[in-house]
């Protein structure tokens, strides 16, 4: 418990730190939502920073709605089958709120944190059974699958620290809970299924047959059956792509390529997680492949053949790859101090020493991005709308040139001039629903390469957006662009404003609103 306090104090300061600065106070932005998913009834009043968010914002989408009961939760997700497939901590959220949908938003960032870091304890508790001192538990606690976890809200963690508790259980012998862990943890990534297989392959090989076949039976059980549903409500051919999958180590040399140039290597994440990954699979290898003897040293073999075959989506950069890895380390931490050999030891605990090492300085770039405040996106609730508008009109005080039709709105210059320029124009928008509203972005580019994303808000009736410098915001695009705004459903009305950045300039005027209305687009 005292590990797991210190663990917790110490993430505990280091997202107050951020939020102080970064998240105009409110931890619930580490969840990360982006404009091109927002999802107003989840999202209500947190706070917006760009366009595009992060995967934890899918998750905590499916917590007011586990079993996607409301249309409006998989209009949210960008691929409903897919994140769904990971319910078990939105699931729980749910449940422990008893429905309620603000509160288990709250209660899925805790038990991310929490439950990741119950798996910091448990490792504590397996060193003082193996009869090594339970501190070199916190190594864990920056480990970059966890930090990752933490900092960007996903279930990577939580799903990590059930696992660790299962096996933990199973080398307890007590079966039941194990079970029961490791079929929550396959709920809550489907990978925890090595897990569970690895357990069954102790089981049999002691020649409990019939606690193997449940090991290796219920969890998948559990997961096809969910996956089925899912299938039946979103269709058969909606599923995740399978090409995260690739031939053993073909990620290696485009990593390699990647990280050639960075300067200085200490200092760079993705070399000391590129390095942890390599040394957990050699460490593993060698060690293990043949000789595991137990349910910890099988399930780190099993991640560690994993991590061989992920490909490039994976791997192409650091925060993916600790995610999807973030169970090796607290298992090489397991293995190197219950096993014999010194070689052993030293092979697995450089793993976990450069899966620290990435972990902190992911924090560190975190603590020193907060020096810089940022200015959130708000989505305000109970804003009327702009009043005495009844139809459209172009106003007479363009901040450039207007281009209407299909009840769709053009807007030229949609500008952020680059830094270092004679100018410093940035474009500000304000969208206000007058009815539930789902409003839509395009950046158009004068040579024809538009952005390839469209941008969505979504808006109940009487919501506003305010987008300081909405080019910036929107797509991250310096330059003077065009932008085509329309209504995909519902109604909504536009403000726009063309201002000078520059100390001491005048603040001009909002443009007259502009309705957009998706009845009046052409079919």
């Amino acid at each position: 418990m005292a590990i797991c306090a210190v663990a917790a104090a110490a993430w505990g300061a280091v997202l107050l730190a951020i939020a102080d600065r970064r998240l105009a106070g409110d931890v619930r932005g580490f969840i990360l939502p982006g404009l091109r998913w927002y999802h107003s009834a989840a999202f209500d009043d947190i706070a917006i920073f760009g366009a595009r968010g992060y995967d934890g914002e899918f998750y905590a989408m499916l917590a007011p709605d586990p079993l996607l009961l409301r249309e409006d939760t998989a209009w949210g997700l960008d691929s409903p089958i897919y994140r769904a497939r990971r319910v078990g901590v939105p699931l729980a959220a749910w449940l422990l709120a008893g429905g309620h949908g603000a509160t288990a938003i709250r209660l899925y960032q805790l038990l991310c944190w929490g439950l990741a870091l119950v798996g910091i304890g448990v490792v504590a508790a397996w060193l003082r059974a193996s009869d090594r001192s339970p501190w070199w538990a916190l190594v864990l606690a920056p480990s970059a699958g966890l930090a990752v976890s933490i900092l960007r809200t996903t279930p990577d963690g939580a799903a990590a620290g059930l696992i660790v508790t299962a096996l933990f259980l199973h080398h307890r012998e007590r079966h039941r809970a194990a079970l029961l862990a490791v079929a929550v943890a396959t709920l809550v990534r489907e990978t925890s299924l090595l897990a569970a297989l690895a357990i069954a392959w102790s089981e049999w090989r002691a020649g409990r047959r019939r606690s193997a076949i449940a090991f290796g039976l219920v969890p998948l059980a559990l997961l096809t059956a969910w996956q089925v549903r899912l299938m039946l409500r979103f269709g058969w051919g909606a599923g995740a792509p399978f090409d995260v999958v690739e031939r053993p180590l073909s990620w290696v040399g485009p990593k390699l390529r990647q990280i050639a140039d960075v300067s200085p290597p200490w200092l760079s994440i993705e070399v000391w997680a590129t390095l942890a990954v390599l040394l957990a699979i050699a460490a593993s290898l060698v060690f293990l492949l043949g000789r595991s003897r137990t349910a910890a040293e099988r399930t780190l073999l099993l991640f560690s053949c994993l991590a061989l075959v992920l490909g490039w989506k994976v791997y192409v950069e650091a925060f993916a790859s600790a995610r999807a890895l973030a169970v090796i380390p607290p298992l090489a931490l397991i293995v190197a101090a219950a096993g014999p050999g010194l070689a052993r030891r030293l092979g697995l605990g450089a793993a976990v020493a450069c899966s620290a090492v990435a972990g902190g300085l992911l924090v560190r770039q975190m603590l020193l991005e907060a020096r810089t405040p940022t200015i959130p996106i708000r989505i305000a609730a109970n804003v009327a709308a702009p009043a005495g508008v009844l139809a459209n009109s172009l106003p007479a005080d363009l901040h450039g040139t207007v281009r209407s039709g299909d009840g769709s709105l053009a807007i030229e210059p949609f500008v952020h001039d680059p830094p270092g320029g004679p100018t410093r124009r940035r474009t500000d928008l304000e969208v206000a629903a007058e009815t539930p509203a789902a409003v839509v972005f395009e950046l158009l580019r004068a040579d024809g390469r538009n952005y390839p994303w469209p941008c969505r808000i979504r808006l109940e009736a009487g919501q506003t957006a305010r987008l300081a410098d909405a080019p910036q915001r929107l797509f991250g695009s310096n330059g003077s662009f065009g932008l085509r705004v329309s209504a995909e459903s519902g109604a909504a009305t536009l403000r726009w404003r063309v201002r000078d950045d520059r100390p001491g300039a005048v603040l001009p005027p909002w443009s007259a609103p502009f309705v957009l209305d998706s009845e009046a687009r052409s079919p």
